[in-house]
C-alpha cells in the first residue's frame, strides 16, 4: 500500500464485513449463477427501477437483541488485527447495527468456497469462518493455514472456506504476505496462472481488489522477475488496473464454468482518512468514531468512482459475452445464407527473412528402420504419458512401430542419433549430430541417451503452445516427454487445467503448453472432457475466447481437421441474439474457421516476434482397400497429389507460394496413372479385417493416399495459409503420416467406456485408428517442429 494504515482505518468496522457476508449468504439462497457485481450508486438507478428489492440501498438500524452475531472471543478463529475489543475498544454499539448458520452451511455441503484478494478479503473470510464455526464441534473443524493459502474446512459438511492471498489478482512482487513492504510496486499485468491454479474446481469464488492499486502510476513487467530480458514500464494506474482486470477476466471465461461455480466481485471498500468529508476537522479521521454517518448517499474521497467503472465495465463485459458451452442450444435453425465474418484486418508489411539456399522438402521422403537411434525416449520413462497413447503398457505385444525414422529423400532432418562407446572403462551414451547446412556430421557425448539441451536452449523465456484437438494434444505429450527428461524432477512441473495444461521448466523459465480449441473458434465444444454432443455449435466469427489464451505465447502451433469430419455444424453469429443457428458443411463450417483464424492471425502477429506453426491433417486408417469406396471424381484428385510436391509457406525462413498439392510436372495424369494408382493401393494395404487392427509394418508404396485425408479440405487450407504470406509455416504431416498404417493405438490403449461383449468379440469394431502410439509418428512431427524453430 502506500502508506501503512491505522488499525482503526484499515478494518472498516468489522460489522461492514458481516453486512456484505449476509449479501453473498442472499444470493447464494437465489437462483441467478452469473455476476454479482453492485456499487451503491449504481444500483440505486439499475435496480430500483426493475421492482427488484436493492439489497445495497438502505441505512442502518440499532438492533442490540439480534446483534452481534457471535461474541468477538468466541471465535477461535479471531484474527488480532479484527479483535477491537480485545485490544481497548471501550464502546461496543458498532457491534449492534443490524445470520442462521447451519443453512449456510447447508448451502455449502460438498462444495469448496473460496475469497481471493488483499487483507480486506481475508477480513471477509475470517468473519465468515467466525459465523459458522461455532455450529460445528470442536473435533469437526480444522484450520490450516499454508504461505498466501488458508483454509477452513468443516469435515462434517465436506465443505472448506479458503482464502487465497492475490492482492493485485495479477502476479506482483506482493504475492508474498509475509515479505516486508517494498519500494516501489511492480505487477505482472498479463500473467495470473500462478493464483489462477489455485482457484480452479471452487465453486464459489468471492474477488476483491482495489486498495493496492491506489498510486498515481504502477510498474508493469513483461517477462519473469528472474530473467534478465525482462521489460518494465511505468503506466498511469487506472490503465493498469484496467489492464488487470482483464487479465482476470479473460482467465475466467475461458476457464470457469458459469453453470457450476458462482462468483462475486466485491466492490471498492472504502476508507475513512479525512474527517472534514463528514463535519469534522481537516486532521480528524476514523479515530474515536463511534457512530455511523446518516446521510444517505454519501460519498467520501476514499472510494474512486473511476476504478469502480473501470471494474464494472470489466465484470459487465464478462456479462455480456454470449459463453458457448456444452449446455448451448440452437432455438431454431436455417440454412446457410452464405454470409461471412466482417473483418477490419491491417497486415503489416514486414521485412521477408532471407532466403535460404538450400531448398530441402522434408516432408517428401520414407520410413527407415532405426532401432539405434529410436525410440526417442522410453514410453515407462515418461511420467507424463497418456494411457490414451501408452501401447505397449496396455498389451502391444509389437514394438517395431517405435523404430521407424523419417528420412527425406534429399537431405537429413537435424537430429541426433544415439548409440554407445566406451571411454576406458566406463560406458557412456554419445550422439552423431548430422548437420544440413555443412553437409556433414560430428559426434557429441552426453549422459543421457537424447540431447535436448539445444531445444531447450530455443525455448529459454518463452511459452511453446499447442492449440487444437486430441491428435494436437498427442503431439504436445510428444514434446513433453522429449524434453522432460533433462529436468531435474524439483525443477518441472505439470498444472493440469483441463483447458490449459502447462508443463513448466524453472531452470529455463519455459514452457511448454496445450490448450484445448478443437475448431479454434469458439464453440460448445470448448469443454476438453464433455464434448460429446447431439449438435455441434460455432461461433464463426469469434475466436477471442482462445485467443486470449494463446497470444501471449512466444510460438504457437495449431491443428484441426478431425471434428469438421463428422457431418453438419451450426453457426451462432456473435451478434445473433435470438439463438436461430444456421446449419452448414463440415468443410464449409472449417473454411469460416480457418479465415477467423487467418484473420487473428494477419491481425496480431508479427513473425519477427512471435513463430506461428499449422500442422496438416493427421490421416487416418479406418478402411484398407480405401480406393473402391472412393468416387472417382475424388480419386482423379488424389491422382493430382501423387504426383504433386510438397512445399510450405515459410521453409527455414525462405518465403514460397504454399503447394501443399500442386503437381511437379503440370496436366492431370492419364487414365494408366489412374488404373496404376488403384490396383496399387489397393494391392497395397489389403487386409480382411479393413482397418489398422494387428498392421505391424507402414505403407512402403510411395505417394499412397486413403481416404482418412480429405483433399477438398487441403486445397481449403491451401489456399488460406497462402493469404497469410510469411506469418504462418506449415508442418505438412499427411503424406508422411499416410504410411503409417502400423502406428495407431488400434485396441491397445485406455478406453474410457466400457466396452461390449459384442466389441470385445470384434476388435476391429473399437479399434482406435485415429490417434497415435507414442514413442512414434509424432515425435517425428516434433523434429519437424524443431527443425524450423
Amino acid at each position: 500500500m502506500a502508506k501503512p494504515l491505522k488499525l482503526g482505518c484499515s478494518v472498516n468496522s468489522l460489522i461492514t464485513l458481516l453486512f456484505a457476508f449476509v449479501l453473498v449468504a442472499g444470493y447464494l439462497a437465489g437462483e441467478r449463477r452469473l455476476w454479482v457485481f453492485e456499487d451503491e450508486d449504481l444500483a440505486t438507478t439499475q435496480r430500483s427501477s426493475s421492482g427488484k428489492c436493492n439489497l445495497f440501498s438502505g441505512k442502518w438500524v440499532f438492533d442490540n437483541k439480534s446483534y452481534p452475531l457471535y461474541k468477538e472471543k468466541e471465535c477461535t478463529f479471531m484474527w488480532d488485527e479484527f479483535a477491537c475489543e480485545k485490544f481497548g475498544r471501550k464502546d461496543l454499539n458498532y457491534q449492534s447495527w443490524r445470520f442462521n448458520a447451519t443453512a449456510l452451511l447447508e448451502k455449502l455441503r460438498g462444495k469448496r468456497m473460496m475469497f481471493v484478494g488483499d487483507s480486506l478479503n481475508r477480513d471477509q473470510w475470517v468473519s465468515m469462518v467466525c459465523l459458522v464455526e461455532s455450529a460445528i464441534p470442536a473435533p469437526l473443524k480444522s484450520k490450516r493455514p499454508k504461505y498466501a493459502y488458508f483454509k477452513f474446512k468443516a469435515i462434517e459438511y465436506n465443505a472448506s472456506i479458503d482464502f487465497h492471498w492475490s492482492p493485485m489478482l495479477v502476479e506482483s512482487n506482493y504475492d508474498d504476505p509475509a515479505s516486508p513492504r517494498l519500494p516501489e510496486r511492480i505487477a505482472r499485468i498479463s500473467e495470473i496462472v500462478k493464483h489462477a491454479r489455485h482457484w480452479t474446481n471452487a465453486d464459489i469464488l468471492v474477488f476483491n481488489s482495489y486498495e493496492w492499486w491506489r498510486r498515481p502510476k504502477m510498474k508493469l513487467l513483461w517477462g519473469s522477475f528472474e530473467s534478465p530480458d525482462q521489460i518494465t514500464k511505468e503506466v498511469e494506474m487506472l490503465r493498469s488496473y484496467e489492464m488487470a482486470l482483464k487479465t482476470w477476466s479473460d482467465w475466467l471465461d475461458i476457464h470457469v464454468d458459469r453453470n457450476k461455480t458462482r462468483l462475486f466481485f466485491m466492490s471498492m471498500s472504502p476508507t475513512h482518512r479525512r474527517g472534514q468529508e463528514w463535519g469534522m476537522s481537516q486532521s480528524d479521521n476514523c479515530y474515536n468514531e463511534t457512530l455511523p454517518i446518516t446521510k444517505e448517499g454519501h460519498w467520501g474521497s476514499g472510494s474512486d468512482m473511476r476504478m469502480m467503472k473501470i471494474a464494472e465495465a470489466a465484470v459487465e463485459e464478462l456479462r455480456a459475452k454470449e459463453v458457448l458451452d456444452r449446455f448451448t442450444k440452437c432455438r431454431s435453425t436455417v440454412k446457410y445464407i452464405g454470409r461471412k465474418a466482417r473483418w477490419d484486418v491491417q497486415v503489416e508489411e514486414l521485412n521477408r527473412r532471407k532466403e535460404n539456399e538450400e531448398n530441402c522438402d522434408f516432408f517428401s521422403g520414407k520410413w527407415v528402420f532405426d532401432n539405434s537411434s529410436y525410440p526417442l525416449y522410453n514410453e515407462s520413462d515418461c511420467p507424463y504419458m497418456s494411457d490414451q497413447l501408452a501401447c505397449h503398457k496396455h498389451g502391444r505385444p509389437d514394438l517395431g512401430y517405435q523404430y521407424l525414422r523419417w528420412q527425406p529423400h534429399n537431405c537429413n532432418l537435424k537430429r541426433f542419433y544415439k548409440f554407445r562407446r566406451s571411454i576406458g572403462m566406463v560406458s557412456v551414451c554419445c550422439a552423431c549430430v548430422v548437420s544440413v547446412y555443412a553437409h556433414s556430421s560430428y559426434c557429441l557425448c552426453f549422459s543421457n541417451v537424447w540431447n535436448v539441451t539445444e531445444m531447450w536452449e530455443k525455448l529459454r523465456g518463452k511459452r511453446l503452445m499447442f492449440v487444437g484437438d486430441s491428435l494436437n494434444r498427442g503431439q504436445w505429450i510428444s514434446m513433453v516427454c522429449l524434453l522432460q527428461s533433462v529436468i531435474p524432477v524439483d525443477k518441472r512441473s505439470m498444472s493440469p487445467n483441463a483447458h490449459l495444461t502447462i508443463f513448466r521448466a524453472e531452470e529455463y523459465n519455459a514452457t511448454v503448453e496445450f490448450l484445448w480449441a478443437p475448431l479454434l473458434v469458439d464453440s460448445n465444444s470448448d469443454d476438453p472432457v464433455n464434448h460429446r454432443l447431439d449438435e455441434r455449435i460455432m461461433q464463426p466469427d469469434s475466436v477471442l475466447r482462445h485467443a486470449s489464451q494463446w497470444e501471449h505465447a512466444d510460438i504457437l502451433v495449431f491443428n484441426t481437421y478431425l471434428w469438421w469430419r463428422q457431418g453438419p455444424v451450426k453457426l451462432l453469429w456473435s451478434s445473433e441474439g435470438d439463438g436461430v443457428c444456421e446449419e452448414i458443411d463440415g468443410l464449409g463450417g472449417m473454411e469460416l474457421a480457418m479465415e477467423a483464424w487467418a484473420n487473428w492471425v494477419a491481425s496480431n502477429v508479427n513473425p519477427l516476434k512471435k513463430q506461428v506453426f499449422f500442422v496438416t491433417m493427421s490421416p487416418t486408417h479406418l478402411c484398407s482397400a480405401a480406393a473402391l469406396n472412393q468416387d472417382v471424381g475424388v480419386l482423379l484428385l488424389h491422382v493430382v497429389l501423387h504426383l504433386s510436391k510438397v512445399s510450405t509457406v515459410m521453409l527455414l525462413g525462405k518465403t514460397q507460394q504454399l503447394s501443399l498439392l500442386g503437381q511437379e510436372h503440370g496436366g492431370l495424369p492419364g487414365l494408366g496413372s489412374f488404373d496404376r494408382l488403384l490396383t496399387t493401393r489397393s494391392r497395397e494395404w489389403e487386409t480382411s479385417e479393413g482397418n489398422c487392427y494387428d498392421e505391424k509394418t507402414p505403407i512402403n508404396n510411395e505417394g499412397y493416399w486413403g481416404s482418412g485425408s480429405d483433399l477438398p479440405t487441403m486445397r481449403m487450407v491451401e489456399r488460406v495459409l497462402n493469404s497469410l504470406s510469411s506469418k504462418v509455416s506449415v508442418i505438412n504431416i499427411t503424406q508422411l503420416s499416410e504410411y503409417r498404417k502400423d502406428g495407431h493405438p488400434s485396441i491397445y490403449r485406455k478406453f474410457w467406456e466400457t466396452l461390449s461383449p459384442e466389441q470385445l468379440s470384434n476388435p476391429v469394431s473399437y479399434s482406435d485408428c485415429i490417434h497415435w502410439c507414442l514413442p512414434g509418428v509424432p515425435d517425428v512431427w516434433n523434429e519437424l517442429l524443431f527443425q524450423f524453430l
